[in-house]
């Protein structure tokens, strides 16, 4: 494809053209051997905590079943099962999967999470489609990310940021899912700028997600995005005409939801050049919502550097700002989280199972984890301070812990970038291990032969020449 040029960007028609523009043309020639990499990983990471999901997370039973109920044309795999659906139906269903343990990738300068959100919708839509290579699929899913992440960069990189209030991994993973879909489809520009248009109408979710309890929906919600990506590319194939200049419209995403003002140079810029996502995009190392990363490294490293014991400690104080002090209130109910979701959204149950094991793992975010008393008794201890100057506009914001022991001795720790941030990432072989281990978690019982072979398809991408073999490997 022939890049946008970045100076003429500021005069050169509607945003909404360009990204169509960019989705219909994107090639996979064109994408550098470290951006392919990168993405198939995050293919890889994002199939792994879905499949650990289908075991481990809330209701993702309730929706399979009722999808299965329904039934309809077998067109896509239902991943960990023998469920064939419809490809909107599988992407809804696996794309609830996708977020279900909170354990998918993060881009954390864009401050959202470009992964779950379309792998689901292109992996259904390849299924469906017969005669799609890994080609296809690989250079699908790099510009499904690209286009996310560079929506949701547009905002964070605005002046004053993003006021968390959209959910931009829903609002803007449906505008990703189908850019992917579309791609798959091979739809022209004027056909992808018309699925934009029909997705905008499905693109809505507020952060409410994230600040309120008691909602499986928070852990399920990329069921939304891969199911828009799909309908809205597949209308859009069939004929059917969305609105135009859907993104900067008169009563656009970015007037209506975002008061007219993007950066519009993270938008569009470099288009084709610079493939957003890529090498940006973190890895987490452990299942818990992103804010938690910081305070879970700080409670790690003072533990170990100190040989600290879960009896010495008295007190544990966590240095948030705003974003961070919604996961520590109230108080009493993120000390004792009353589900698996908020205990994931807690701040004071995080770090007290960070110090506890000096690891994060699955089965303590369970049912049966979150009522652990060893874990709630460190709970109780731990208390938020606020700082203003933890406040970041535009990215992921630092955090530290003070930890008080029984002795009276303090130790601090303050943590700018996590391990997993996209500074401090994770090794190709602990993206591998973690899709091992997640693949034991689900309960599937795969032998060792079947996860090498479903690992070996996703990582050689670009030899697949019929991709319903990996919709075979993804079932049972």
């Amino acid at each position: 494809m022939t890049p946008v040029p970045t100076d003429q960007l500021a005069i050169d028609g509607s945003v909404t053209s360009l990204l169509a523009e960019y989705v219909s043309s994107a090639e996979l020639d064109a994408i550098p051997q470290d951006v392919r990499d990168a993405t198939k990983l995050q293919a890889l990471d994002t199939i792994g905590v879905s499949l650990a999901a289908v075991k481990l997370a809330p209701g993702i039973r309730e929706i399979v079943e009722l999808l299965v109920a329904w039934g309809g044309v077998e067109e896509a795999t239902v991943w960990g099962s023998a469920h064939r659906l419809p490809a909107w139906a599988a992407a809804f269903a696996n794309g609830a999967m996708g977020h279900g343990l909170d354990y998918d990738t993060t881009f954390h300068d864009a401050l959202v999470h470009p992964s779950a959100p379309v792998v689901a919708a292109v992996i259904a839509v390849a299924e469906q489609r017969p005669g799609v290579s890994g080609k296809d699929v690989l250079t699908a899913l790099v510009v499904a990310q690209d286009v996310i992440s560079r929506l949701a960069l547009s905002i964070s990189r605005r002046d004053g940021g993003w006021k968390f209030d959209w959910h931009n991994s829903i609002v803007f993973g449906s505008f990703g899912a189908t850019a992917g879909a579309a791609k798959v489809l091979k739809l022209d520009a004027r056909q992808v700028e018309s699925a934009f248009g029909i997705a905008a109408t499905m693109a809505t979710g507020t952060m409410e997600l994230a600040y309120g309890t008691e909602s499986d929906l928070r852990l399920n919600y990329d069921a939304l995005p891969n199911k828009a990506g799909v309908m809205a590319s597949l209308l859009a194939e069939r004929g059917l005409r969305g609105t135009r200049s859907i993104l900067d419209g008169k009563a656009g995403i970015y007037n209506v939801y975002y008061g007219g003002s993007y950066d519009r140079p993270s938008l569009v810029g470099g288009l084709g050049e610079q493939f957003r996502g890529g090498q940006e995009i973190g890895f987490k190392p452990w299942p818990a919502g992103i804010i938690t990363h910081m305070y879970i490294d700080a409670a790690m490293k003072i533990s170990r550097e100190n040989d600290i014991q879960p009896g010495d400690i008295a007190k544990v104080l966590v240095h948030v700002g705003d974003l961070s002090l919604t996961l520590c209130e109230p108080l009493a109910a993120r000390q004792a989280p009353g589900s698996v979701n908020d205990a994931k959204y807690s701040i004071p149950f995080s770090t007290a199972v960070a110090l506890l094991r000096r690891a994060i793992p699955l089965d303590d975010f369970t049912e049966q984890g979150i009522r652990n008393l060893a874990i709630l008794e460190i709970a109780a201890k731990v208390e938020p301070v606020y700082d203003s100057s933890l406040n970041t506009l535009h990215r992921i914001s630092p955090g530290g812990v003070t930890i008080t022991l029984n002795d009276g001795r303090h130790f601090s720790k303050m943590v700018e970038f996590a391990y997993g941030d996209a500074k401090v990432p994770l090794s190709a072989a602990a993206v591998v291990a973690k899709f091992r281990n997640c693949v034991e978690a689900s309960g599937l019982n795969w032998s060792r032969d079947r996860t090498d072979h479903l690992i070996d398809l996703i990582l050689n991408l670009e030899e697949l020449t019929d991709t319903k073999l990996l919709g075979t490997a993804l079932g049972v």
